[in-house]
């Protein structure tokens, strides 16, 4: 039943006994008037003193009275009655569900009875006083009362009511879901743990079967860099790492072959030439005009010399022989086009041009004659050489067919060259016309008688080398 009950007459003052009327209720007494212009009921609450003496919290219901006849507003009727989620204690807030605690009007905080200890109750009251002004109509903070967290939720039941903006306060208590977070937390944290030891384990065993082939592989291409192409590596498995391996010895194979067919290329044909082979530009059949200087050298009486001879010891003699004039032309950037029985043929300027070929011939054949005087001393095969060089327009290229190819120069100055090499005395370097202009003052020479060579018409005129200076 009502705690409270009044009348308003029609001017929206209290009807008797208006002394007895609680003062926070006249004291909004126009407010609520002026809300029933609008309204046919207002619901709010009140704190509000009971027989005891007691201040205690009503919710109060103002309906107006109207004429039913003629709608004339004739007063209204005023009810206040206990709040009663106010009337239920409990001992302990529940941590199962949100519980309502109590509800917060005019800076005061009505809690159930027993809802919990009066020093938090006042904490609590604080921090409401602290955001209850600045509240929406629903708002919730975080708080820790005690050592318990708690979520406090807070609206306002009746917004928009002339009356006192009461607020309804409920809390809810964190502390299993704290507990349950910890845990799972914790939980998360050991499954991670062991997920993580179980990659380092995984980890370490792939990285095993990993880098040991990768270090074998690493070490063997160093082998390779140090031209050790016989080394080969373990094939372990037969995954990737393992086609690796095998791919890798396949290619030491390969390379292996190359570089024995790049020995044998270079044991039958110049190393100039052999390079420019490997690097795929070779000469076209027909060849290309070059401007360069041929070089013979043959020995002399070599048919006598060698008659009595047995093969093998001829054969011995032209190696050794043929090898130190090799060097020597290697030494002065000649390519060594050929070798016919006992002569040796150079060119200077193909396949690769220079601007001091004529000079590297004239050196290069005093060198030779120098090499061979030095072998005559320690050899048992005492040789005399003649030389002739001849510098002009020549044909170079790859002569012969597609299956047989020989790299040589072709030309009226490759036989002048060859006739005058036969002209030459023992230990004499005979030369043309143009060698000796493209000599000029750097080399001393000596006019020779013009010369009558088979192939050719009148008689061609011919200079013995002696000296040529060296380079600067």
């Amino acid at each position: 039943m009502p705690r409270f009950f009044r009348f308003l007459g029609p001017d929206g003052q209290i009807l008797t006994p208006s002394e007895s009327a609680p003062a926070p209720f006249t004291a909004g007494l126009e407010q609520v008037w002026k809300g029933l212009e609008t309204d046919l009921q207002l619901v709010g609450f009140l704190p509000l003193p009971t027989d005891a003496g007691r201040i205690e919290l009503q919710e109060v219901i103002v309906s107006r009275i109207i004429h039913p006849m003629t709608d004339e507003p004739l007063g209204a009727l005023v009810l206040a009655f206990p709040v009663p989620e106010l009337n239920v204690g409990s001992a302990a807030v529940s941590r199962q569900e949100t519980m309502l605690l109590g509800f917060f009007l005019d800076g005061q905080l009505f809690a159930r009875p027993r809802v919990m200890e009066q020093a938090h109750l006042g904490i609590l009251e604080s921090e409401l006083r602290r955001v209850a002004d600045r509240a929406s109509f629903q708002r919730d903070f975080f708080l820790s009362l005690g050592e318990e967290p708690y979520r406090v939720f807070y609206r306002v039941p009746n917004p928009g009511s002339p009356l006192l903006r009461a607020y309804q306060v409920c809390l809810y208590s964190l502390a299993d879901e704290y507990r349950d977070q910890r845990q799972l937390r914790l939980a998360v944290l050991g499954f991670a743990a062991l997920g993580l030891a179980g990659a380092l384990a995984l980890a370490t065993l792939l990285s095993h079967g990993l880098s040991v082939p990768i270090r074998e592989l690493v070490a063997a291409t160093g082998e390779i860099q140090r031209g050790n192409l016989a080394v080969q590596v373990a094939v372990r498995s037969g995954d990737e790492i393992g086609r690796l391996a095998s791919a890798f010895n396949d290619m030491t194979v390969g390379l292996a072959q190359k570089e024995e067919y790049r020995n044998l290329l270079n044991l039958v044909s110049d190393e100039k030439v052999a390079q420019q082979l490997l690097a795929g530009t070779t000469v076209a059949l027909g060849g290309e005009r070059r401007e360069v200087t041929i070089l013979f050298c043959d020995i002399r009486g070599f048919t006598e010399r060698t008659g009595p001879m047995p093969p093998e010891e001829v054969i011995d003699m032209l190696n050794e022989h043929m090898t130190i004039l090799t060097r020597v032309i290697k030494e002065h950037n000649g390519v060594v086009d050929k070798f016919v029985g006992d002569c040796v043929m150079a060119v200077f300027g193909a396949p690769f041009s220079r601007d001091d070929d004529v000079a590297l011939a004239a050196r290069c054949a005093l060198r030779m004659v120098e090499e061979r005087k030095r072998l005559n001393l320690s050899s048992r095969y005492t040789l005399q050489i003649g030389i002739g060089m001849a510098t002009g327009a020549v044909v170079a290229g790859c002569m012969g067919s597609q299956d047989r190819l020989n790299y040589t120069v072709l030309g009226e100055r490759v036989n002048l060259a060859s006739r005058l090499a036969g002209k030459a005395g023992p230990m004499q370097i005979v030369i043309d016309a143009t060698t000796r202009e493209r000599l000029a003052d750097s080399a001393l020479v000596e006019a020779l008688d013009p010369l009558q060579l088979k192939g050719f018409e009148g008689k061609q005129p011919a200079f013995r080398l002696s000296e040529v200076a060296h380079a600067a």
